[in-house]
């Protein structure tokens, strides 16, 4: 089978699958159908702002529920696969793109808003950008659901009540060795898939990097568990990282791929790209009646209203501090590729393409996917307030995790057989509080977003430690022959919190802004079924209502959380 992308087409690779055809009942069905008429009232019974993950999850189960609901799906810019030419469409360019917006590069111009922080004190006045996820999947635990039905005094949000949830949003694909490399083991619970799977895509790619092994022997060293898998309730150990990604066609899997288009062929849910939901409205009992929306075309820019029978949905979107040190190693990694040495990468791109294998069939890393709680070693070097605030979190719930990855910062004199490989990791435990605030009622107006990182003492403490573990892990391999980035200039503490405060960056895991809480919590936004409070017809879906950010990576959870609210919604809740 050959892959075939197109840099520039007419209609969306995906989307356009829809075409026109023949329904089963001989009626014409035409791709144009899928779309809302820009410039031209209507109604439907939802209105979901936002065509993200979430939005197109919720969105596609309403669409496609029994009772024929009308869905309009409000999206303000477009699909990834659409407007970034293959960069968000190939797993091993994700990280390129995601790289580009660290580096203030611009790959991802078209589908990322360009959100900027505020000057952050902890990170030197240092401004960052949001973007896209990396694509991987890994669910929350077990205690993080006991937590969260106990803060917002609801059972439906306990593990029983939400495992069935996760199951149902994703279609599992086993290890394909002969693509992989039979030499590979991978452990994995296959119980906590369900046999007929939802519509997102989720494998391990068709590509293994050679030092993953190495890694693991690493981490075995040091003590941590091999675990079946990270979709279990269990995130303490470690495992090969599972990621959004179909396997036949080694693509992206995203919420457009999946749930939207499945919903786009089998109902009549209403699309509005290039479409920004600039206000709800209300009627005089407080009750959301509709949107007021603006498409933006060529010649003019059309304002109308959409207007809710039922309900509006806002999934219009909301992070963890990162940091990556990277070392040069004795094993080929995809340094060559990241460097742009024509050769390697031409054969890279026919690998890839006539046999959906190789460094670009995958996210370049995360074989050996590692989480934990610090060590007592690393523990007796806290302050006692930062071990006393960890410890007010289930005791299956990590604080950290690493990440290993074939692209990264390397020499700009790299020689044509140097191979480097970055690992990073994130903080899970992280006592800043970060805030979002409107500078006006215009829409157009970005917000001020100040995560706060890295000016507490205690994130300052664990930042720190995660550098010193991670240099533990790598030099505990015998692959690494030298550490590139930070150092070896970078040894006391004050040296590695100066270089943190420099160079760390986030993972792209924003939630809460609109946090959900029990009836009691005057800080929440949301009640325990998403809906907004003080008014009625109004619900919140997406990361932002989270109660805290969960461990693990939040798209799994992001999934989840539609179903759910879906699952309320169509429960008459």
């Amino acid at each position: 089978m050959t892959t075939l992308l197109y840099t520039l087409c007419f209609l969306p690779t995906t989307l356009a699958t829809i075409g026109v055809g023949l329904s089963p009942s001989g009626v014409t069905e035409l791709f144009g159908n899928s779309f809302g008429q820009p410039g031209v009232n209507a109604t439907y019974d939802y209105i979901v702002v936002g065509g993200g993950t979430a939005g197109n999850a919720i969105a596609a189960r309403l669409a496609l529920d029994p009772a024929n609901y009308s869905v309009a799906v409000v999206e303000a810019g477009s699909f990834y696969e659409i407007l970034n030419s293959n960069r968000t469409q190939v797993p091993g360019y994700d990280f390129y793109s995601a790289l580009a917006n660290f580096v203030g590069g611009s790959f991802e111009s078209l589908t990322n808003f360009g959100l900027l922080t505020a000057p952050q004190g902890g990170y030197n006045g240092r401004e960052i950008i949001s973007a896209s996820n990396y694509m991987g999947y890994a669910r929350a635990t077990v205690g993080t659901f006991d937590q969260w039905s106990k803060v917002v005094d609801d059972d439906f949000w306990s593990w029983d009540n939400v495992y069935p949830a996760y199951k149902k949003s994703c279609n599992f694909t086993p290890p394909n060795y002969d693509k992989i490399d039979p030499s590979f083991n991978i452990s994995y619970d296959p119980s906590a898939f369900e046999s007929a799977g939802g519509p997102l895509q989720v494998s391990y790619g068709n590509y293994l990097g050679p030092y993953g092994p190495y890694l693991e022997e690493s981490l075995d060293k040091l003590g941590f568990d091999r675990i079946p898998g990270l979709s279990s309730g269990r995130l303490i150990g470690y495992a090969t990282i599972t990621a959004a990604i179909d396997p036949r066609e080694a693509t992206r899997s995203s919420s457009e791929t999946s749930f939207l288009q499945l919903a786009a062929q089998n109902s009549k849910i209403k699309l509005y790209p290039q479409t920004l939901g600039s206000r709800v409205l209300f009627d005089e009992n407080n009750r959301a009646t509709g949107v007021e929306v603006q498409t933006n075309s060529l010649m003019s820019n059309f304002k109308y209203h959409l207007r809710a029978n039922k309900e509006v949905i806002v999934s219009a979107g909301t992070d963890q501090p990162w940091m990556a040190l990277s070392y040069k190693v004795n094993v080929t990694t995809g340094t060559q590729v990241a460097a742009g040495n024509p050769e390697v990468s031409a054969a890279r791109v026919e690998e890839y393409l006539y046999n959906q294998t190789g460094l670009l069939s995958s996210i370049g890393g995360g074989q050996a996917l590692a989480f934990e709680k610090f060590p007592a070693s690393y523990r007796q070097e806290f302050s006692q307030s930062t071990r006393d605030f960890l410890d007010t979190f289930p005791s299956d719930w990590p604080e950290v995790n690493y990440l290993s990855l074939e692209y990264g910062s390397y020499p700009s004199d790299l020689g044509p057989n140097d191979n480097y490989l970055t690992i990073g990791s994130a903080l899970l435990t992280t006592s800043a509080q970060g805030n979002l605030t409107i500078q006006s009622a215009d829409i157009a107006d970005p917000p001020i977003i100040s995560p706060n990182w890295l000016l507490d003492q205690g994130d300052q403490e664990q930042a720190i430690a995660a550098l010193q573990r991670i240099r533990e892990i790598a030099f505990n391999s015998t692959i690494v022959e030298e550490e590139y980035l930070p150092g070896p200039n970078v040894t006391t503490r004050a040296e590695i919190l100066d270089w943190l405060k420099n160079n760390m960056s986030l993972i792209y895991h924003a939630t809460s802004s609109c946090k959900m809480g029990a009836s009691n919590d005057t800080t929440a936004v949301v009640d325990s079924r998403a809906r907004v409070r003080g008014v009625t017809g109004l619900r919140v879906v997406d990361a932002s209502a989270f109660p805290f950010v969960p461990p693990g990576f939040p798209m799994a959870t992001v999934y989840m959380f539609a179903e759910k609210i879906a699952e309320s919604i169509l429960d008459g809740q």
